[in-house]
């Protein structure tokens, strides 16, 4: 369970979020959904770790990951990230940028791993190319395949499929719901696409007026 409580949140004197509320239960993925600029993003990020709230805690299975006293870093809150761009190492192949966020396996363990996510990607035959040298769509399944490497109990995912025509875009949204059931992972989706947001028939909330509310 992750528990979002009373968040605020300000830039440079401009309040972004203000005492937001939110439970997000294990095995219930849910979707945000709200106009550009409305905290979205910076919601996702607060929840990672990438930015911390102004006041507020943020509690991921029982455990306080940032409040006043607490900050534990994102690569110790079991979750992945899934960005706007997939933000891929250039310098590095398909599957070197998979292994750069599985750290902590055993040699033989995350080669393994490796392997298997590739495969539930369909991304096999891209092992040794370059980001330069695929697709956009598949560029996006390579940063599936290393957010879920870990085993994340949860997958933030900020506008995961922007840019991408419909036919790219509907394949990636079937990948998406294969993965959360082979890898049970509970899913944060934001995105101000109802479409997307409809085929991944998820529970809705609605981001306005820098509070989370339940989507009518």
């Amino acid at each position: 369970m992750i528990k979002i409580i009373d968040v605020n949140k300000s830039f440079q004197k401009k309040e972004v979020l203000n005492d937001v509320n939110l439970v997000i239960e294990r095995n219930n993925s849910i979707a945000i959904m709200g106009e550009s600029g409305s905290g979205k993003t910076t919601l996702l990020r607060i929840i990672s770790g990438l930015i911390r709230p102004d006041r507020g805690e943020i509690w991921i299975d029982n455990l306080i990951v940032d409040d006043k006293a607490t900050y534990v870093s994102p690569f110790n809150r079991n979750l992945g990230f899934i960005f706007q761009e997939a933000t891929l190492w250039p310098h590095m192949t398909v599957e070197r940028n998979i292994e750069f966020g599985v750290t902590k396996a055993s040699k033989a363990n995350k080669y393994e791993r490796i392997r298997e996510v590739m495969n539930q990607t369909g991304i096999c035959d891209l092992a040794k190319k370059y980001p330069s040298q695929i697709s956009g769509g598949q560029a996006k399944r390579v940063a599936i395949a290393r957010a879920i490497a870990t085993r994340p109990n949860y997958l933030l995912l900020d506008e995961p499929l922007t840019n991408l025509d419909q036919k790219a875009k509907l394949s990636l949204l079937d990948l998406l719901l294969k993965i959360r059931d082979e890898e049970k992972c509970t899913y944060v989706y934001v995105s101000h696409q109802k479409d997307e947001i409809d085929y991944l028939e998820s529970k809705v909330y609605l981001l306005e007026d820098k509070r989370v509310i339940d989507y009518a």
